[in-house]
């Protein structure tokens, strides 16, 4: 799209006091590899299955997009003060005839708002550098990506071929390529280049013919070198197998010790409440219960204090990003829990503004916390129960509870590990963390960077 052209017309929409215009230009490569085909035999009691070679294994899939978003300033006056509303709306074409009425549509509904003014970030934003374009991605041909995918993909189905009794039924790689370009009527001009890798792997287990289990990675960076699938298939391919050996689960109370997946999705800011906790906009809204110093568990703190930093900045982090393109907002690092304690907010100019604040923060970038002071052997020994996977964690933002079933996991005791699959791991989030341990080994997993595992001293698994 022509971006000169829109922004003629956003000039010259009447009423508008200010705006601001994201383009996004997409480019994705999707490699799909079906290295096998699962034929059932007659007999499907016994579930078994005759195992071939697909004759035809990869699909290449390229997909070129753009989208362009748009938002609308309008001051009004009531009651003898000034109001600024605001709306957001996509561009699909840059003709004028299907321009301007989406311009008209929004600008009344921005002046149909009376939200409090706030000071929009104008040219004199400074943005950081954050190197986010993985150039063995950025710079390639179509040809290349490909190639570059093959490459990944004959690793990974060499490390599984060296699992016991686990094949790759599936294996998709998508390979992305962003343009984006953040324009704002105050002068802000902001350009940049990213990339992002996925992964979906599903590894399927058959130890024996009475037995089946299947378990999907499904991981994300910036950089395709920082998707190593030796480790990927030494993680997930063992665990499809204890799946499929792994017998149902038994009520429990006491240690449970999260690792891996399971620590890095119990702890990550795109899960855990600390993110709506600390938000200034939930806390202008009332909503939060964030004080400044407060304890950020409830109850008697019997293990680690919490120290948790939202770090945009970070290279390649595949939560970074210079600024929060939600309005313009300069992103940077925040501290949000310091020593087991709220201490800074998160969040846009506005609720920065509304609340009396200086130095808005931006959007929350990736969960950093510092490695913990007890080996994983340490953590995990006696009587536990230790969880690696979740199959889908939720944790309610507002109230912190949380009930989310098990998809593996091992029941320890007196020096025997059994696997489980099945029951309901449930707790209060900040209750959990007032006895947590953090192991002293960590990990880098989709925007997480932090311990390998948590040991939480009280917690209940439900069959």
């Amino acid at each position: 799209m022509d971006l000169n052209r829109i922004r003629q017309l956003l000039d010259r929409q009447p009423g508008v006091s200010a705006w601001q215009l994201l383009h996004v230009a997409q480019d994705e490569t999707t490699v799909i590899r079906l290295p096998l085909l699962f034929s059932p035999q007659l007999d499907v009691r016994n579930s078994s299955f005759v195992i071939s070679s697909n004759p035809h294994p990869r699909e290449v899939i390229s997909t070129p997009s753009e989208s362009v978003w748009v938002t609308l300033y309008c001051e009004t006056s009531s009651d003898g003060k000034t109001r600024l509303g605001d709306a957001l709306g996509q561009l699909t074409n840059d003709r004028e005839e299907d321009v301007k009425p989406v311009l008209s549509s929004l600008a009344a509904a921005a002046r149909a708002q009376r939200n409090q003014p706030f000071a929009l970030p104008d040219s004199k934003e400074t943005y950081p550098d954050v190197e986010l374009s993985d150039p063995a991605i950025a710079t390639l041909n179509q040809k290349e990506l490909v190639e570059q995918a093959q490459v990944f993909n004959e690793r990974m189905l060499k490390a599984a071929a060296g699992l016991d009794h686990v094949d790759v039924s599936n294996l998709e790689l998508f390979l992305r390529r962003y343009d984006r370009t953040f324009l704002s009527s105050s002068g802000i001009s902001h350009a940049q280049r990213s990339t992002k890798v996925e992964a979906e792997i599903c590894f399927l287990a058959r130890p024996d013919s009475a037995h089946a289990g299947e378990h999907t990675a499904r991981v994300q960076a910036r950089r395709i070198s920082d998707l190593v699938p030796e480790q990927i298939a030494a993680e997930y391919g063992p665990a499809a197998r204890a799946i499929a050996l792994a017998g149902p689960a038994r009520e429990f109370s006491g240690p449970v010790i999260l690792e891996g997946e399971a620590c890095a999705d119990f702890l990550d800011l795109a899960k855990n409440p600390l993110s709506f906790h600390s938000s200034a906009r939930f806390v202008h809204e009332k909503a939060s219960r964030y004080e400044p110093g407060k304890p950020v568990h409830e109850g008697q703190l019997a293990g680690d204090p919490l120290d948790l930093v939202s770090d945009p900045l970070i290279a390649f982090g595949l939560r970074s990003a210079p600024l929060d393109e939600r309005d313009g907002t300069t992103c940077r690092r925040v501290s949000l829990a310091r020593d087991g304690c709220f201490d800074e907010l998160v969040g846009l100019r506005r609720y920065f503004a509304y609340l009396g604040l200086s130095r808005p923060s931006g959007a929350v970038g990736n969960t950093v916390i510092p490695a913990g002071k007890r080996p994983l052997s340490e953590l995990a020994g006696g009587d536990c129960v230790v969880i690696k996977a979740f199959s889908d964690l939720h944790v309610d933002g507002a109230s912190g509870e949380y009930a989310v079933e098990v998809r593996l996991g091992e029941r320890r005791k007196n020096g025997a590990a059994e696997p489980f699959k099945g029951g309901l791991f449930v707790g209060n989030w900040f209750r959990s963390i007032a006895d947590a341990r953090y192991s002293k080994e960590t990990r880098v997993r989709s925007g997480f960077y932090g311990p390998l595992a948590v040991r939480l001293g009280s917690a209940t698994l439900a069959a």
